[in-house]
């Protein structure tokens, strides 16, 4: 019975380190959640202050990252998935707006 209670204890301490890290990646992926749509605001700024140009911007491309975003919210919306539709969009607003500046400064983006 005693070498019972010491497992028990040991898997007590074992599930206090998996949460901890759980913990530790949650913060993690919070950091990433806000940080990682603004890689998108250097092409924005770009795009819509410095050259007021959309030339080398793929629209095409940055509308089937918009897309995949839109699905990405849809799903996070049916899931309740607060952290993960916020990065969603994010990266939905800046795919739109790099978009917006292509097809607003050049007459051939596709």
């Amino acid at each position: 019975m005693l070498g019972r209670r010491n497992q028990t204890k040991r898997l007590q301490k074992l599930g206090e380190t998996d949460s901890q890290d759980h913990h530790l990646l949650e913060m993690v992926l919070r950091a990433v959640v806000l940080t990682g749509p603004l890689a998108t605001v250097p092409q924005i700024v770009e795009i819509w202050f410095i050259d007021k140009s959309g030339a080398g911007v793929s629209f095409l491309s940055w509308g089937f990252y918009t897309l995949l975003s839109l699905v990405w919210i849809t799903y996070r919306i049916i899931r309740k998935d607060k952290l993960i539709l916020y990065t969603n969009i994010m990266w939905a607003i800046g795919e739109i707006l790099i978009m917006l500046g292509a097809a607003a400064f050049d007459n051939d983006w596709l």
